[in-house]
């Protein structure tokens, strides 16, 4: 027992003498020296590890975030491209402005971003309400208080999933909520907006035309205000007097692309808030309009030009300036007198348009309404959107379509009296005319001789006074719309607009055949009939409606542009008539307005110099709101007859020049006696200054040529240099 006891001590004496040296060890300085260098292996080790991870594993990764956070592609835009008309009038420019800029600088921080908005703030003066919305209003709200705005939601309510919580405080802020903004909090959300939009690719507009005041703050405070600076933008300008539905519109930086174009805009490599044409003509031209942007490199802050920007293609329309201003004179003056008239006192807009026959270069669209105080309102648009039942305007069109399938040779006669049919309103012309050809049908404008050819090709043959309506062959009613369509009556005219109306279509039955004929059934626009007119014109040419003529580079002088795209003219499709039948349906129109054939416009061009060539047209129909169409109500709920006039022509009749359709809505209450054509009226007129116009630019162009500029003499004597 004793030796275990004394094994046991022996053991535990070789424990602490172990232990002490171990002690001894660990405070020697080798000890120290050996665990500095296993450390300094271990980090040299770790940091191998790590700079072969960061050189070799992830090295693209971090080249990819240096380049984000250091660079950036910055666009630039250039001014849009400048519009003129057939003469070189501008009708669209640009007025250079100032403006105050934001370029966003890569790995700049919201919080700085803003903290340069509230500087903003104190040196210029902005206007929230042009930029925030209640939206944007509440958004700031939850920023700027957001325990104020968790507590509106009461706990047992709240979402845990952020979106739906943040639409739940949305919901609860009202406007006695937002009245705790100060309108400096405001602006400098607004400024913040402004600053944050497109997405850092663009140079962002703060305010436009600042004061000089405003400048020399900002320039003074720059060094403090990164991304900030003075710059020069443009606006677009209005020169000329036309409408500005003409052209179109321009969205603005805080508009930006729109939302419905979104994704092709931003595939062709817009940025989201890029100012692009929106409606009309800046939208259909917006390729050539907008120019090239300058397209830059920026890194650390040092922008470097990767390619110069070009301002926007210079366009020139085939619209006369002054004579589109011309003719809205001529109309509004018109309609201004003749509603003094009892019989037309529903009268308060009209359409024209004015082309040329062989090409479809369209040279005046004027569209007039009067409003209700009286001042004459001008809306181009509404000569290719509005459209209005015609009448016996197109009854040259039916002719060709007798022609074209058999059913009416040249010189055939048949009996104008009155047709009756079972069920059915009595249907005649304007009075009775015996038997008659083909050629005075059109002059003398005959529905019945056209209610027969319609009801031959529908295989009728029968007019027994009260008969039923009998079987009939639907095709004819196909074999008019194709022939009608030729013509460009219901088709649309290649105008480049959008929203192009082709016309209502009405019914298909047997009936609708034969008011169909005579243009009773369906409706068309003022465009379509100027193009029906130039395709009766050249004998079946019928040709796009163009309103864009040239497009040139920009820069140089009107002599020296260079050439883009040219205008051609486009044949959509030829009738095919033989030339007697083209030679009776020009010689119907002709007659119409020639003294002594008794033509329906005989009286009204007698004794003009121009030769025309035309056919009238008058349609039984309902006053209508030009908008929706539907029919409008007189103070006993009764639904108000009207007569609309209609016009189609062309001239010189042996070499057209001009092609024109007119269209009247409501010029005369039905049942009133005879009010002279609305239409014809303004149609000789507006012809009549086409060619006066013509004479006036001849005669300054022979002055002009004839001129001896190397002896001419100056005003008081001067010579050129003087002052």
């Amino acid at each position: 027992m004793s030796r275990m006891v004394e094994n046991l001590r022996k053991l535990m004496d070789d424990i602490k003498d172990l232990a002490m040296r171990i002690y001894k060890w660990f405070r020697s300085p080798v000890f120290r020296v050996y665990v500095l260098k296993i450390i300094a292996v271990g980090l040299s080790f770790m940091l191998v590890v790590s700079i072969y991870m960061v050189q070799v594993i992830h090295a693209e990764d971090y080249r990819a975030f240096q380049s984000i956070t250091t660079t950036a592609n910055l666009n630039r835009e250039v001014p849009r491209g400048v519009i003129y008309d057939r003469n070189g009038v501008p009708l669209v420019t640009n007025e250079a402005i100032s403006v105050i800029t934001y370029r966003h600088i890569p790995n700049t921080y919201i919080g700085e971003m803003r903290r340069v908005a509230r500087e903003l703030t104190s040196l210029i003066e902005f206007d929230y309400s042009d930029v925030l919305t209640v939206r944007d209003k509440q958004d700031l709200f939850i920023f700027l208080h957001p325990g104020y705005a968790r507590d509106l939601v009461p706990i047992e309510e709240r979402s845990t999933d952020n979106a739906v919580f943040n639409a739940q405080m949305i919901e609860r802020i009202e406007d006695e909520h937002l009245e705790m903004l100060t309108e400096a909090e405001l602006n400098a959300h607004a400024i913040f907006m402004r600053m944050y939009q497109g997405a850092g690719r663009t140079t962002n507009i703060i305010k436009e035309n600042p004061t000089e005041e405003e400048i020399a703050r900002i320039t003074e405070r720059l060094m403090y205000l990164p991304g900030i600076d003075i710059g020069i933008d443009w606006s677009r300008q209005y020169p000329s007097e036309l409408s500005r539905d003409f052209f179109g519109t321009v969205s603005t930086q805080q508009q930006g692309i729109p939302r419905d174009r979104e994704a092709y805009f931003l595939s062709q490599g817009y940025a989201p808030n890029a100012r692009v044409g929106t409606s009309q003509l800046e939208r259909t031209l917006q390729t050539y309009l907008s120019g090239f942007e300058y397209r830059y490199f920026i890194e650390d802050g040092i922008p470097t030009l990767l390619s110069e920007g070009l301002p926007g293609f210079e366009v020139s329309l085939n619209l006369d300036s002054e004579l589109q201003l011309i003719v809205e004179e001529i109309v509004a003056n018109h309609l201004l007198e003749q509603r003094e008239d009892f019989r037309s006192r529903y009268l308060e807009r009209a359409y024209v348009v004015l082309s040329v026959p062989d090409t479809g270069a369209v040279l005046a669209m004027v569209a007039v309404v009067i409003d209700e105080n009286g001042e004459a309102i001008m809306n181009p648009l509404a000569t290719f959107q509005s459209a209005t039942l015609v009448g016996s305007t197109v009854k040259g069109a039916s002719l060709a379509t007798g022609y074209a399938n058999g059913v009416t040779v040249i010189g055939q006669q048949r009996e104008d009296n009155v047709l009756r049919f079972q069920g059915t309103p009595p249907l005649s012309s304007h009075m009775p005319m015996g038997w008659l050809t083909d050629l005075r049908a059109i002059y003398q404008s005959s529905n019945v001789y056209f209610f027969r050819q319609a009801m031959e090709m529908a295989g009728v043959f029968s007019d027994s006074p009260n008969a039923p309506i009998p079987f009939w062959d639907s095709n004819a009613f196909d074999l008019h719309l194709d022939m009608f369509n030729q013509f460009g009556l219901g088709s649309h005219t290649g105008i480049e607009y959008q929203h192009e109306n082709h016309g209502f279509h009405g019914g298909r039955g047997f009936g609708e055949l034969l008011r169909f004929a005579i243009g009773q059934e369906d409706s068309y626009t003022a465009m379509q009939i100027a193009q029906f007119a130039a395709t009766v014109a050249t004998r079946g040419s019928r040709f796009q409606m163009q309103i864009v003529q040239n497009i040139y580079m920009p820069g140089g002088n009107s002599e020296a542009r260079q050439l883009i795209r040219a205008f051609e003219p486009n044949l959509l499709n030829q009738i095919e008539l033989t030339e007697q039948q083209w030679d009776t349906i020009q010689d119907g129109h002709r007659r119409t307005v020639t003294i002594r054939y008794r033509g329906t416009a005989e009286s009204l061009f007698q004794g003009v110099n121009f030769n025309p060539a035309g056919k009238t047209g008058t349609a039984e129909d309902f006053l209508r709101n030009p908008i929706n169409g539907h029919i409008i109500m007189d103070e006993h709920g009764n639904a108000v007859q009207i007569l609309n006039h209609t016009f189609m022509g062309y001239a010189p009749y042996n070499n057209p020049e001009i092609a024109i359709g007119v269209i009247v809505p409501a010029a005369q209450v039905y049942g009133t006696r005879n009010v002279e054509s609305q239409a014809v009226i303004i149609a000789r007129a507006v012809m009549q200054a086409y060619f006066d116009l013509q004479i006036e630019r001849s005669l300054e162009r022979e002055n002009y040529e004839n001129v001896d500029y190397e002896n001419a003499e100056y005003e008081n004597g001067e010579d050129e240099g003087g002052e």
